[in-house]
């Protein structure tokens, strides 16, 4: 992928816009995106792309204009459109921005606040128990709190809560 990127920022220079290889879940063949400033030169990229020498199996190819590639980033801004990927890439031009995460939904956020609520508690009985000398007894109330704090933590960060 990098000796295409080399090739295409030869070819084309500053009318790439964005280039990246993404790795998608469950699949193994790469896909290389490009965003051209000009979308009139997508024929030279599709040329390039089917003369260049693969090591293993061809990526796909998906080229996009300016508005395309604004559309899909504002659509994943808003959580309407989510970009699933195992792993990027940036190959040529500009670094794309970090996608934003979604808002989180009023449920979410009544959730994590259950989870905080439920960690100070548990935290609480733990050094109740162990100023007490009964660390083996405040052990399970520190790790319950230590799993609430961490599922919290995982929603607001964008993740899935953890098991």
């Amino acid at each position: 992928a990098l000796h295409f990127a080399e090739r295409l920022r030869g070819a084309l220079g500053s009318a790439i816009l964005h280039c990246q290889e993404a790795l998608l879940p469950g699949d193994v063949t790469p896909v290389i995106l490009a965003v051209l400033r000009d979308p009139s030169r997508a024929g030279l990229v599709s040329s390039l792309f089917h003369e260049t020498d693969w090591r293993g199996d061809r990526p796909r190819l998906q080229v996009l204009d300016p508005a395309t590639w604004t559309a899909i980033q504002q659509l994943a801004e808003t959580g309407l459109l989510t970009l699933n990927t195992r792993a990027t890439r940036h190959l040529a031009g500009e670094a794309p921005p970090e996608p934003a995460k979604p808002a989180l939904t009023p449920e979410q956020l009544q959730r994590i606040a259950e989870l905080r609520a439920f960690a100070a508690k548990k935290e609480k009985v733990a050094q109740i128990l162990a100023a007490e000398g009964l660390d083996e007894e405040a052990e399970p109330h520190r790790k319950a709190a230590e799993k609430a704090l961490a599922e919290a933590e995982g929603m607001e960060s964008g993740g899935m809560p953890r098991d």
